[in-house]
């Protein structure tokens, strides 16, 4: 059983963090990376019920959501 960090859970807190920070853009990129990290939420789930590879990075994530909206905001 093999553990592997989701890789759009990666992208989103990327995307979160860069939509804190640029103003304008910022809404777009936090559009976009709340999006990735609810895929990568559900990807992540799913990875527990199959056999073989395994996906961690659920508190990833979860933080992207965070900075997602306050980038939005």
């Amino acid at each position: 059983m093999e553990e592997k960090t989701n890789g759009k859970a990666v992208s989103s807190i990327l995307l979160g963090a860069l939509s804190t920070v640029t103003p304008y853009i910022g809404i777009l990129l936090g559009v976009v990376g709340l999006a990735g990290s609810f895929i990568a939420l559900k990807e992540i789930k799913n990875s527990r019920l199959d056999e073989g590879v395994h996906q961690k990075g659920e508190s990833i994530a979860v933080i992207a959501i965070i900075l997602c909206i306050i980038g939005i905001l």
